[in-house]
Formats: C-alpha cells, structure tokens, sequence
C-alpha cells in the first residue's frame, strides 16, 4: 500500500443536508453522536494500511479543516500525513472546482510531488467499513485501469445513483447516471452469489496513475460519475469491485436520520466497536454524561450530555445524543424528546419544576413554605409607606446586608 495514495473529496455544497449544512460541509457533520462523516475514510485508509491522504475541501471548510489538524497527526519520522488542499485560485486555474474530476485535476501539482503508482478516490459522506486492500488486490489482479467500486441495490433504489453493467469476468460493459425505470431492464448485472442484482457505484475508484493524470487533464470532464466513468468504459479496462457490506450514502436529510437510527439497534449494521478496525476521531475533554430519573431505551449517549426526565412518564426512545450537544454542535443537551409530544424544558425549568414537586409531595400549598425574595427598592418604598424607618427601610445603605428573608421581620438593624 505504500504505492497508494489516497484523494477524499471534501468540498461539496451539500445542500441536500441543509440545514445541517448551513456552517459546515458534509463531511464535517456529525454522525454517531461523537465522530465526523470525514473519519469514516480516513479510519478506512488507516485501518487499510493507508498512510497517505489529501483531503479536498472548498464550501465551509473551516470546520472540517478544524477537525483534521486536531485530530491525525503522526509522527515526526513517519511519511504518514493528512494534508488539507483547499480550492484556491492560480494563474491556470482562477476558477473553484466545478466537480469532483475538476477539484484532482486542479490538485495534481500537489500530487505529483509524491511518490504513487495508483490513486485511490474516495467520498468524504460515506458510512461504510471497508478493506481497501482487497480493493487494490482485485485492481492489480485484474490488471485494471480502473476499478469502481461498486454495491448491490434494489430496482426502487437505482434511480438515484450510477448503475453499471458488468460481464462474466467483471468488466463494465455499461454505465448509466440516475437511469429512470423504464432503462432498468438492460443493466441488470449477474453476480456470483447474489444472482441478477443491480450493480450501484459507490463513489470509490482506483486509477493508475498516467490514466489518472491523462484523464483529468481535460477541463471539460469535470466530474467522475458524469464524463469520466462514461468515456473510459469504451476505451480502457474498467472493472467493478463488487462490495457485499453495510453502505449508506448520507447525503440527505432522510438517509442521515435513518442512518443515525440505524446504529440505536441492538446490533448495528455499522460496527463502531469493533476493535480490529476502530474509527478515529479527535477526543473532547468532556465530563461524564449525566441522566437523571430517565428511561433509555436504545439510544446512543456521548459523553458530556446531560438528560433529564421532564415529567413522570418522560421518556427518552431511539435517540443519538451527541457529547454536549444533540447531534455535535449548539447548546447542552437538556431538552429531550418525550412521549406525550409537550416540549421539553430546559434545566433552570426543569429545576424550579422539581422544587414545586417536592413541596406538593410534603403536604404543601402552592406559595407556601418558599423564601421571600425582597427587592431592594421595592422593599424600602414599601417600608417608606408603611411608617417603618428600620433596616427594611434601608436595604441600599453602604455597608449594610441584607436579613434573613427566612426569619421574621425585625423594625432595627441585627446587632
């Protein structure tokens, strides 16, 4: 692996996931209550043996670079690196990336300063665990200028992404971009141990490197899936890497929720902790998460969360609640989800709530048995009126304190 170098594409407007992408970009966007949607490939890339990564950033980037920098360092004598490769305008260059061949394209000055036979393109909005070794085995075994990886999906599902046809050896013979319905019946793939399938690009392809650099070089193929997929199927060996896991393209409002629900399950279709191929993330120094009086039935909770039980019967169903914040970002997580359907209070509610409780439990009316909070100039205008001159009178006096507003009144200053 040390050949290979890996591109993960970081820079996208992400408007499908607003409003979650108001100040950050999709990578950036927390998944699983404590991780970034950027660690999951680069987790891949580490657990793969991948030391070498060039992340591509360009919309609200200054999150996701904030999390990087933070989080992956190596070591001084190690070649290992993550490095952040912002859009930036040059004198061949002066417009942002216009896709995602446009953004290697644009980075291929950087590129080329390395070492590399293959380059490995990833997406930065993937949750997947996936061996990217065995990606490079079937690439090289194939002798492949090319290979797509690529995941089984139903005929309702192909609409929405790259459908390829392959042959009996593996090769794509044909690929259509969001096909409709009606052109679904020419690109069913048969696969070895799943039968007749459709066959979807997941956004992951491994290039060698001359083609990579021939390809890209036309500033009129700016994009992967749309221009240079198509015109490489006719021309050079593309190959499909067939990927039988869990994959889930969270580029919308929909596939995020579903997603964050998912990993609730008592058994997950993402491993998060499965030790032999961790996820990194950057560590937060939070405290402990604290829940007071709840019921929590399958739900994720980070650390430095904060849950309280609103009302007798609140309850907290399938949630991920995320460290110091639901979902990574904005106040503490004090309001839960209920389910009668009343809003939540917050934890100043929350306490005066449960102080009223208390003295309703004791036998106590409503106004009684609480201290009397006086203010000061209220106090002495209404001490004024009622002809007293002693220390209620005078609250604001230099150097006086106030009494005990739990005892009874006295007409002169204690001794």
């Amino acid at each position: 692996m040390n050949d290979v170098l890996s591109v993960i594409l970081g820079g996208g407007r992400g408007s499908r996931l607003f409003p979650l992408t108001v100040q950050r970009s999709k990578p950036a966007v927390p998944i699983a209550g404590k991780y970034r949607l950027i660690d999951i490939p680069i987790s891949n890339c580490l657990n793969s043996g991948l030391r070498r990564m060039f992340v591509l950033t360009q919309f609200n980037s200054e999150s996701l670079n904030k999390h990087i920098s933070l989080t992956y360092k190596f070591d001084l004598f190690s070649s290992a690196f993550v490095s952040i490769l912002a859009a930036e305008q040059t004198e061949e260059d002066p417009d942002w990336y216009q896709g995602t061949a446009d953004a290697v394209r644009q980075s291929l000055r950087h590129l080329e300063t390395h070492r590399w036979k293959e380059a490995l393109i990833l997406s930065g909005d993937q949750l997947y665990q996936m061996d990217y070794r065995k990606l490079m085995e079937s690439h090289r075994r194939q002798v492949a200028d090319v290979t797509v990886a690529v995941t089984p999906v139903t005929a309702d599902q192909a609409h929405a992404f790259g459908i390829l046809k392959v042959n009996k050896q593996g090769r794509i013979v044909h690929f259509d971009e969001k096909p409709p319905r009606e052109r679904l019946d020419g690109l069913v793939s048969e696969v070895p141990g799943l039968g007749q399938t459709f066959l979807a690009s997941m956004g992951i392809y491994m290039f060698g490197r001359d083609l990579l650099v021939r390809t890209v070089s036309d500033p009129k193929l700016v994009d992967f899936g749309r221009h240079i997929i198509p015109k490489l199927v006719p021309e050079a060996r593309v190959h499909a890497y067939v990927y039988r896991g869990y994959w889930e393209d969270v580029g919308t409002i929909r596939s995020y929720y579903e997603a964050n629900l998912a990993l609730c399950q008592p058994v997950p279709p993402f491993d998060f902790y499965d030790t032999s191929r961790p996820v990194f993330s950057n560590p937060r120094f939070l405290p402990a998460t604290k829940i007071e009086g709840c019921t929590i039935e399958n739900a994720l909770v980070a650390e430095g969360s904060i849950i309280g039980q609103p009302d007798p019967g609140g309850r907290l169903l399938r949630d991920g609640r995320g460290g110091a914040a639901c979902g990574g970002g904005g106040p503490p997580a004090h309001r839960d989800r209920r389910r009668d359907g009343h809003p939540a209070r917050d934890h100043r509610q929350e306490r005066a709530h449960r102080a009223r409780s208390a003295h309703r439990q004791r036998g106590g009316r409503p106004g009684e048995g609480r201290p009397r909070v006086l203010h000061p100039r209220r106090s002495r205008d209404r001490s004024q009126e009622r002809g007293h001159t002693g220390w209620h009178g005078d609250l604001t006096r230099p150097g006086g304190r106030p009494p005990d507003v739990r005892g009874p009144r006295t007409s002169s200053p204690p001794s």
